[in-house]
């Protein structure tokens, strides 16, 4: 996608932000971008966020919160995709716990950084946490990204 898309979807994504909240991160493929290790193309924006920020965030949108699909390693609440006009696809993600040992574990950030990106302002993790949840993840593709996170941090 170029980059205007990702820009609009960006755009997009901070007008729907609540006012106010302060616990909301694209993460991902984006975050990657936006921290300039990628340059990659990204197909999606994940935002990983709390429950109720998330439902705000649907609100404005005007879309329901639905059951999500069992998933043996990942579950939020709630877990949309939301599909807009000439934007990339958001997978919203609401108290995201991760099945790690055993059990499932919240998914929390700590760090959050503002990102200027054309006209957007949105918000990421720092490196190393973003290093973190890629590594959590696990996925043969996640592990590819962290390898790219590693690399710019050393």
């Amino acid at each position: 996608m170029p980059d205007g898309v990702f820009e609009n979807t960006l755009r997009e994504i901070a007008a729907a932000a609540p006012a106010g909240s302060d616990d909301w991160w694209i993460i991902g493929s984006g975050a990657l971008k936006l921290s300039r290790i990628t340059k990659e193309p990204v197909r999606d924006i994940d935002i990983l966020t709390t429950r109720k920020t998330a439902l705000a965030f649907l609100a404005y949108w005007d879309i329901a919160a639905t059951p999500a699909v069992p998933h043996p390693f990942f579950r939020s609440s709630p877990f949309v995709q939301v599909r807009r006009p000439r934007l990339l696809p958001i997978d919203l993600l609401g108290d995201m716990h991760l099945y790690e040992n055993n059990c499932w574990t919240p998914l929390t950030l700590k760090t959050r950084n503002h990102i200027v990106f054309g006209s957007a302002n949105v918000f990421i993790p720092e490196l190393e946490e973003q290093l973190s949840v890629l590594r959590r993840f696990g996925r043969p593709k996640d592990l590819e990204r962290a390898a790219l996170v590693e690399a710019a941090l050393n």
